[in-house]
């Protein structure tokens, strides 16, 4: 398709990089020697692909809801995106929430296409952790009066909230309350 291009092999396939109007000629010849010649002109235009990425974080927990974003450069309109959440869950949204049942890792993918039918495609790898199990022992008898000894196991940090939410204790893993 170049400036004097001469091709002789049945399938034959050329990258255009510039736009621009094209000409290009088909000769062909028969077992008997008979030729017949094709002239045609077209023009070419010439689409960049998008290029994507996911904004989403690494790692959460199970059961946590999960924003999934995408990030886009494009010249030409965006016409669609398709997630594979990598857990069975597909969506056509540009905003997707997400949330996992089960730990491990999951490869969630984002295809998205313009409206010139260039695609691009991104792939982020998520760790699901498993919450924690927490016991929690107390003093069975309490006195009016008294304070209830309260004491946890199971997690890396304690964060103790009274029934207005505020929190009473940091990083304790034994708590003393007095019901009131």
């Amino acid at each position: 398709m170049a400036d004097a291009d001469t091709v002789t092999s049945k399938n034959y396939t050329h990258v255009f990089d510039k736009p621009g109007n094209y000409s290009i000629c088909l000769m062909v010849e028969s077992k008997t020697g008979c030729i017949s010649n094709r002239h045609a002109d077209f023009p070419v235009q010439i689409f960049e692909y998008p290029k994507v990425n996911i904004n989403a974080i690494n790692q959460a927990c199970k059961d946590q809801l999960l924003q999934l974003s995408p990030n886009i450069y494009s010249k030409d309109s965006i016409i669609s995106l398709l997630w594979n959440l990598g857990n069975g869950i597909r969506a056509k949204d540009s905003l997707v929430n997400a949330q996992y049942y089960t730990e491990g890792k999951y490869t969630i993918k984002l295809l998205v296409s313009t409206i010139n039918r260039c695609f691009d495609s991104a792939y982020k790898q998520i760790t699901i952790h498993p919450t924690p199990v927490l016991t929690i022992t107390a003093e069975n008898i309490v006195c009016k009066g008294d304070s209830a000894r309260l004491q946890v196991s199971g997690a890396y940090n304690y964060i103790w909230k009274d029934q207005n939410e505020n929190i009473v204790c940091n990083g304790c893993n034994t708590f003393k309350t007095k019901p009131t």
